[in-house]
């Protein structure tokens, strides 16, 4: 999952659990944080649609999947899909 604010983005977090571990909606969940970086000028984060190859257009703090967007398939259903992605982050997170 990508959290961004503001267009920038801020954290990579992978879900661990299935559910939401108590009431009260998506955002109560177990992750696994997979970049980050704490000590960096709010200006120098990459923008959300330089990173991610495309822009999901995303409402104020809905959690959408990657696929769902119409953006994300046009961009990396041809090239790989997820794996191609994922590839792709890593090598522009590093």
């Amino acid at each position: 999952m990508a959290l961004t604010q503001r267009a920038k983005l801020t954290h990579i977090v992978e879900i661990l659990d299935e559910r939401p571990y108590e009431k009260g909606g998506w955002f109560h969940r177990y992750v696994k944080l997979t970049w980050w970086k704490p000590k960096t000028n709010w200006d120098d984060l990459p923008h959300r649609e330089k990173v991610l190859g495309f822009d999901p257009h995303i409402q104020k703090g809905i959690p959408y999947e990657f696929t769902v967007f119409q953006a994300f398939q046009d961009m990396w259903g041809n090239q790989g899909g997820m794996e191609a992605f994922r590839s792709h982050l890593a090598e522009h997170l590093g």
